[in-house]
């Protein structure tokens, strides 16, 4: 597997590297033993076997189309961010330059500025595109739809990207909606046929399968299929903070959610698990009776999705449920105007969630009618 890792080498420079590694704590140590310090991973498995996926289906590694530096831009860049890039790597600012230089000149046109501002409207076309119309803009859009749980409209998105990303991140898709309208049989049996492919591993499949039981709005199914990915996979970290994140949430074992979390291997954590791991641990704070721990691990946690917002829906997602949990933190706190503030932020996506049960312990923590 191949994990994204940024440190400083041996000669003080920084850089950010494609690790071929079997774990991401593999990944970092290998690069530690090299003499790196300040090192960083910024991909996991999922996304590295999601990778793998994309190099079989366009015959070309990732690597090789983009660099790595760029890879871990793009995870917290936003569209308009984007554009500037393309705009920057494959724009031909010099040409134009020439151009006008030679108008200044009054030097009459020829058949260089014809061919030269000709080439140059063509690439900015292609700029515009691959910003704003390619496949990437459509998968964006199917993030922000599912993160907003409008599946109907989700489901109309899908087409436009058969053969263009890959499979199983299009059934997770696909079949998280189907389960969100209500058909679980349909999604499921839809899903099945990934359990049973090489290249998708039986924790990516347990795991992803929890995602779209949480669509269908049902904690025990989503407890079983993170424990059996943990089983699939306990070395995982991502898998086991998922997993403890569940158990705290719906059945409120803190005892085996430390457990878990005292096992991983911090080494291999990214920003993102980490953040999740600091979720988990607000939601320890918070059953303890401890708010201003809950608002110290939460706050800081949030800072770090609202990063990755501008580039992933999901994020956005996640930014609004640390809200609702700071609405908690706060209201044990006897600080209610923060945590009507906070509630006010998360209220939306509360709404739609097909689970209900943050919203419901909000309103019950404000002493607001519960829906």
């Amino acid at each position: 597997m191949k994990y994204l890792i940024s440190g400083v080498n041996p000669s003080g420079t920084k850089e950010t590297l494609s690790v071929e590694a079997d774990t991401p704590g593999d990944a970092v140590r290998d690069l530690k033993s090299q003499g790196y310090t300040d090192v960083a991973i910024h991909s996991d498995d999922f996304m590295g076997t999601i990778d793998k996926q994309f190099a079989r289906m366009s015959g070309q590694d990732i690597d090789q189309k983009v660099t790595a530096k760029d890879q871990v831009a793009f995870q917290s860049m936003s569209q308009f961010g984007f554009f500037l890039h393309l705009l920057k790597k494959g724009f031909p600012f010099f040409t134009i330059l020439i151009v006008i230089v030679r108008r200044f000149m009054d030097i009459p046109w020829g058949e260089f500025d014809y061919v030269f501002t000709g080439i140059t409207v063509y690439l900015l076309g292609v700029v515009i595109y691959y910003s704003f119309f390619s496949s990437k803009r459509h998968y964006d859009r199917l993030i922000y739809l599912c993160s907003w749980y409008r599946w109907e409209e989700a489901l109309q998105v899908i087409p436009k990207l058969q053969g263009k990303i890959p499979p199983l991140e299009l059934a997770i898709r696909e079949c998280s909606a189907l389960a969100g309208l209500g058909r679980l049989d349909k999604a499921l049996k839809k899903f099945e046929k990934f359990s049973r492919q090489p290249d998708v591993p039986k924790w990516m499949y347990y795991g992803q399968l929890s995602t779209i039981f949480y669509s269908a709005g049902l904690p025990d199914r989503i407890n079983e299929s993170q424990e059996k990915a943990y089983e699939e996979s306990p070395e995982n970290s991502t898998i086991a903070i998922d997993l403890a994140t569940s158990l705290v949430r719906f059945k409120k074992d803190i005892v085996r959610a430390k457990s878990l979390l005292s096992k991983i291997d911090r080494d291999g954590l990214s920003e993102v698990p980490a953040a999740g791991e600091q979720v988990v641990l607000g939601l320890i704070a918070i059953e303890e009776k401890k708010p201003q721990k809950a608002i110290s691990y939460l706050n800081d946690v949030r800072q770090t999705f609202e990063r990755y917002a501008v580039a992933n829906a999901m994020s956005a997602w996640f930014v609004d449920t640390i809200h609702a949990y700071l609405c908690l933190a706060h209201a044990l706190n006897n600080d209610f105007e923060a945590a009507r503030s906070h509630f006010a932020k998360a209220e939306p996506r509360l709404k739609v969630f097909t689970l209900k049960d943050i919203l419901l312990r909000c309103q019950r923590a404000l002493g607001e009618p519960v829906a």
